[in-house]
C-alpha cells in the first residue's frame, strides 16, 4: 500500500526549508557588507601610499600643520591628478545614500579648503595619528554623519598608514570624532 506525505508533514519540511534559507540569506548579506567593507579598506590604504610616495619624493617629514608644512600634495595637485587614480577610485564601494552624504567621495579633511586651519590645527596636535582620509559611506545607521546621538561607523586612515574601523556616537563629520575613543 503506497502511502503519501501528509498535509502535516509536507508544512514540517515548507518551514524546516524557509528557516534555512533565512539563516543562509541573512549570512550571504553580512558576508557582502564585510567585502564591501574590505573594498573600502583597500581603497584607503593605496589612497595612502599615493600621498606618502608624494610625501617620500618631496623630501620627507615636516612640520606637522597644513598640507605643504606636512609635505604632502596641496589641493590643486590633488584636484588636478586625482593622485593618478581614476575618478571611480575616489567613489567608496559601499554606495552612497544621497540623504546622508552629499557624494559618495572618499573624504580628505586637509584637502577641504574650508577646513585647512581646522585641519592644520588638529595636525599639530596628534600629529602621525591624524585622519588623512575617511570614507563615511559605509556608515549604516541611514542618517547624515552630523547625527550627533547615532552610532556611526566610519572607515579612516591615519598619517602613519593605521586603519580606523570605528563606530561611535557623535558627529563623524568632525576631525576630533576620529581620534576619540569609542563611545
Amino acid at each position: 500500500m503506497k502511502r503519501g506525505l501528509t498535509l502535516v508533514e509536507i508544512l514540517v519540511s515548507i518551514t524546516i526549508f524557509l528557516v534555512l534559507s533565512g539563516i543562509l540569506m541573512s549570512v550571504f548579506a553580512n558576508s557582502k557588507r564585510r567585502a564591501l567593507i574590505e573594498s573600502s579598506c583597500s581603497r584607503l590604504k593605496q589612497l595612502h601610499l599615493a600621498v606618502m610616495m608624494y610625501h617620500a619624493d618631496e623630501g620627507g617629514p615636516g612640520d606637522y600643520g597644513t598640507a605643504s608644512d606636512m609635505n604632502l600634495p596641496d589641493l590643486t595637485y590633488v584636484a588636478s591628478t586625482r593622485l593618478g587614480f581614476s575618478e571611480e577610485m575616489w567613489h567608496s564601494p559601499c554606495g552612497w545614500n544621497p540623504q546622508a552624504l552629499p557624494s559618495p567621495d572618499v573624504r580628505s579633511y586637509q584637502y577641504a579648503p574650508e577646513d585647512s586651519q581646522a585641519y592644520a590645527d588638529y595636525a599639530r596636535v596628534y600629529k602621525e595619528k591624524s585622519v588623512v582620509f575617511i570614507d563615511e559611506s559605509c556608515d549604516d545607521s541611514g542618517v547624515p554623519p552630523s547625527a550627533r546621538y547615532v552610532r556611526h561607523f566610519g572607515l579612516g586612515i591615519l598619517l602613519d598608514g593605521q586603519l580606523v574601523r570605528k563606530r561611535s556616537r557623535g558627529n563623524m563629520g568632525s576631525l576630533y570624532w576620529w581620534s576619540t575613543p569609542e563611545q
